[in-house]
């Protein structure tokens, strides 16, 4: 069967060889490991915010905060099977940062 799904490392594969596309699957990981670190210092810096606005807590720390948040962030995301059963989740998520801001 022909298949019109190109990934990346297929690209990779294709133009360059087996190796490259050893090498670009790689970057892409790192990548998506640069980008969730990010976003758990930004969540864990917001929550912090947030427990100092609503409890006054002044001597927490966002790393703190994001190690005790990350396992129920896990264990919510975890618990979807698919992709199709997070698009809720996700539209009210959007809605709430369109509200905040």
């Amino acid at each position: 069967t022909i298949t019109t799904d190109l990934t990346y490392s297929d690209l990779g594969t294709w133009a360059y060889g087996t190796r490259f596309g050893a090498v670009i699957t790689a970057c892409i990981c790192v990548q998506q490991m640069a980008v969730c670190t990010v976003f758990f210092s930004f969540v864990g810096e917001n929550l912090k915010e947030v427990l100092y606005t609503m409890v006054g807590m002044e001597s927490i720390s966002h790393v703190v905060v994001v190690s005790m948040s990350v396992p129920f962030i896990v264990l919510l995301v975890v618990g979807f099977p698919h992709l199709k059963a997070l698009a809720p989740v996700m539209m009210i998520a959007t809605l709430t940062l369109f509200i905040g801001f």
